[in-house]
């Protein structure tokens, strides 16, 4: 059985790849905390704003709360059950962690186009060893 090759349209398709190729830099190149990486980003994905001080100092109240809970930093949601399975590794993966399940959740995690690549992407960051690309 052969597979259907699919892509995304050609200005997706950049887009993507910008949006992957940028979010893999700030992610692992050390000039950033991992946690203010993953707060943006999800901010960005889900709010459609950043969550610089200066631009949620103007937002409601709620909008507000909702910056500060998507902040693997401030998160204490199963942090025992996940601090019981992998105890010496949770502060590392932890945003990475949030990131992979909050992104799941959203619009962009839906499209299968961006979102197998994406996990490609982000699973070293969490998992010790991956398997090959199918």
């Amino acid at each position: 059985m052969s597979y259907r090759e699919l892509s995304a349209q050609p200005q997706a398709q950049i887009d993507f790849d910008e949006f992957l190729e940028n979010l893999k830099a700030a992610l692992t190149d050390g000039r950033r905390d991992p946690n203010e990486v993953v707060r943006d980003i999800l901010c960005e994905i889900l709010i459609g704003n950043s969550a610089q001080p200066s631009a949620s100092a103007k937002l409601p109240l709620a909008s507000r709360a909702l910056i500060h809970s998507l902040d693997p930093a401030t998160l204490l949601r199963n942090q025992n059950t996940i601090r019981t399975l992998m105890p010496a590794r949770i502060g590392k993966e932890k945003p990475f962690i949030w990131l992979w399940q909050m992104f799941d959740r959203s619009p962009l995690g839906q499209n299968a186009l961006l979102a197998h690549r994406f996990r490609r992407m982000l699973a070293p960051l969490i998992f010790r060893r991956v398997g090959e690309k199918l």
